[in-house]
């Protein structure tokens, strides 16, 4: 069990960021370049999809995490987050909440994507997730951004739990998420320079969220 979290509370800071990083790019990317990302005050933690990664590799990267003093989140990882050195568990099927949590007890992050149901982040909530995610890992908000931005700004109306936003690799609708209230965004990185979220363009979306909200001026 981990006795500390590297993991910033919403009324700390304004809108952040936590990466997706997929199999292709977990493994190519570079970990100074990795390190370098996570440095950035409005990124809190890594995503990372684990099927086909070595568990060495997934070890150095959450040793990376640590490193900056941020969150690693396995995805559907549970029984590698202890080997690894990782801070927690993203959960694709909001159903497994409950089970996750009573077997990792409260010291490890852990979070759910529920697509754009209601229901399902209310209920990944009341399960003990720390933070839920309207849409899904990868997915590209596209034609229904209205839907997540109206999720949002239910949510963060009503509820103090963290909500995240699955962007995938287009930033088009990042401001209207950060303006209804979301308290992450999850931009999945690609390698190819030129495309929104390179690692270029993550920092170009990471200066865009300290200009809106200038640390410690954030606001739920």
């Amino acid at each position: 069990m981990r006795d500390e979290e590297p993991w910033l509370t919403p009324e700390e800071a304004g809108c952040r960021l936590l990466l997706h990083l997929s199999p292709s790019v977990l493994e190519t990317i570079g970990l100074e370049e990795l390190s370098d990302l996570l440095a950035l005050p409005e990124v809190a933690g890594l995503v990372i999809e684990t099927e086909g990664i070595a568990e060495d590799r997934l070890r150095r990267v959450a040793a990376t995490a640590e490193g900056q003093q941020r969150a690693c989140l396995l995805v559907d990882g549970m029984q590698a987050i202890a080997r690894v050195g990782a801070h927690g568990l993203h959960l694709r099927d909001w159903k497994r909440v409950s089970e996750a949590r009573r077997q990792l007890g409260a010291g490890w992050i852990l979070g759910a994507s529920c697509g754009l149901s209601r229901h399902a982040a209310m209920v990944a909530g009341e399960g003990g997730a720390d933070y839920v995610l309207f849409g899904e890992l990868g997915n590209e908000l596209g034609e229904h951004w209205r839907q997540h931005a109206t999720l949002v700004a239910w949510w963060a109306e009503l509820f103090y739990l963290p909500c995240a936003v699955a962007l995938g690799t287009e930033l088009a609708h990042a401001r209207a998420m950060v303006r209804e209230g979301a308290d992450f965004l999850v931009p999945t990185v690609v390698s190819s320079d030129g495309t929104p979220t390179s690692p270029r363009g993550i920092r170009e979306l990471a200066s865009e969220l300290a200009a809106m909200h200038p640390r410690g001026t954030g606001e739920r």
